[in-house]
């Protein structure tokens, strides 16, 4: 590709986009575009989703594909998403129920989730002492997925100061409107007050800003947000907001 992204991420190839603190550390990962998969319209064409009407084997080629350029294996563990707050703790390959962030220290397990609008979040530590993957739409926000995973890593008496947070992509706040008691729920609400814009009598949620606060909030600093917004961008990324019918991208990360 040659559009140039903002520091540290780098396109790997038109359908990967990495960050180069984790590849500084030798940790492999990805977030994906919608770009040389096999999918056909409306979900064309690196959709890795099986829940969108696609056909399954088009979906297991492009799964293939994103492993491949990313070097994990094929087998992932992957969370089932359902907008919640709960992040597991995860040793094996499979479908975690009812859980929106993944969490381990094993080797060659990669941690996958997909999305269409929501953020997908990719942590690690200095010392590779773990990986994470979260999902986060502004329900899960709200909800407090990151104060989860800060809920699990505490007990591994893991400083937040050595904390790599990379932000995927995602809707921005411009696009991502809201009914009033939603924004009025997140104004009421201690540290997402600050995120909730209104213009014209609408009202909107700024996931992204949210995200960063919280994370500084417990002294994470080395935070970076990719800022490419899923629903303007339809020449890479899949967007629910824009198309109701689509694919979904993914991000993924593995030691």
């Amino acid at each position: 590709m040659s559009e140039q992204l903002n520091y540290p991420f780098i396109f790997n190839s038109q359908s990967l986009i990495q960050d180069e603190r984790l590849l500084h550390l030798g940790i492999k990962h990805g977030f994906s575009t919608r770009l040389n998969g096999v999918s056909q319209k409306p979900y064309d064409s690196l959709n890795l989703s099986f829940q969108t009407g696609d056909l399954p084997e088009n979906v297991i080629e492009n799964r293939k594909i994103l492993s491949s350029q990313t070097h994990v294996e094929t087998s992932w563990c992957e969370a089932e998403q359902i907008h919640s707050f709960y992040v597991a703790q995860v040793s094996s390959a499979e479908t975690i129920k009812r859980a929106d962030g993944l969490i381990t220290s094993k080797n060659n397990l990669p941690l996958f989730v997909k999305t269409a609008d929501c953020y997908p979040v990719l942590i690690t530590e200095k010392r590779r002492s773990f990986i994470a993957v979260l999902h986060i739409g502004w329900r899960g926000l709200y909800k407090g997925i990151i104060e989860s995973f800060f809920d699990i890593i505490k007990f591994g008496r893991i400083k937040p100061q050595n904390l790599i947070v990379s932000i995927g992509p995602g809707i921005s706040w411009k696009h991502l409107e809201v009914d009033k008691d939603i924004a009025e729920s997140f104004e009421a609400h201690e540290d997402l007050s600050f995120h909730v814009k209104k213009h014209e009598e609408k009202y909107f949620i700024d996931i992204a800003g949210g995200i960063e606060h919280i994370f500084r909030k417990y002294d994470v600093f080395d935070i970076c947000s990719l800022k490419l917004c899923t629903y303007e961008r339809e020449d890479l990324f899949f967007s629910y907001r824009r198309s109701k019918v689509t694919g979904r991208q993914g991000a993924i990360i593995s030691f």
